[in-house]
């Protein structure tokens, strides 16, 4: 069982180098297709992001249904839990706004 420090590295390790090998490597092959299909690609990983949300959220009620005690740990667990997955798709809403005005905001 990991620590809540060594999850929180792990994911961002993770998630760096899951961004690298997206978007890293298609960026060294083909700068100018990158511009085009970063905003897809950060779309689709909005749309999951939002599924996490469902089934997370999901996993709350079931477990809330099935009359399992809910003590501070497990309360802090789901809370800790749905805050990530919103700041992922926060993250994701603001690369994909940030993304529309580099390569749209520099026409006159």
């Amino acid at each position: 069982r990991m620590g809540w420090a060594k999850l929180i590295v792990a994911t961002i390790g993770i998630g760096f180098l899951a961004n690298f090998l997206i978007f890293g490597i298609f960026y060294l092959i083909n700068p100018l297709a990158f511009i085009w299909l970063y905003p897809l690609v950060s779309m689709a990983f909005m749309i999951v992001a939002v599924l996490y949300i469902a089934i997370d959220a999901n996993n709350v009620k079931h477990h809330i249904e099935d009359g399992c005690a809910l003590t501070n740990s497990i309360a802090v667990s789901f809370a800790f839990t749905l805050y990530t997955d919103y700041m992922i798709l926060f993250w994701k809403v603001l690369k994909i706004l940030i993304m529309v005005v580099a390569v749209f905001g520099k026409r006159k």
